[in-house]
């Protein structure tokens, strides 16, 4: 099994041994981003920043600015679709992975 600091920096990309993002933050992500089922989406604070922690259908772990590229609406109101997040407004599909929606430049 590996350690919870080898899983944080694989899963969410954060080491908490660096000075920043702040621990704080980190823990916060991490505790919201275990408790994800696949095929989920929820809120999550990184510091000041609003973001939305995905875990895809095929259990990637992503985190992702927490505002749609249409409207600015929260993302982690929607849901996952895939290896998708789909807007719950408007249906926006944004790629977990890159954070980009092939309809922003429409």
């Amino acid at each position: 099994m590996a350690t919870i600091r080898a899983r944080m920096i694989d899963e969410l990309g954060f080491d908490p041994d660096q000075p920043w993002p702040p621990v704080s933050s980190v823990a916060q992500v991490a505790e919201v981003a275990a408790s994800l089922a696949h095929s989920t989406v929820a809120p999550a604070r990184r510091g000041a920043e609003a973001v939305a922690v995905v875990r895809t259908a095929t259990g990637r772990l992503y985190v992702l600015p927490d505002r749609c590229p249409h409207d600015g609406g929260p993302i982690s109101d929607g849901f996952v679709e895939g290896e998708q997040v789909v807007c719950a407004r408007h249906g926006w599909e944004i790629d977990a992975c890159t954070g980009r929606c092939g309809r922003a430049t429409e």
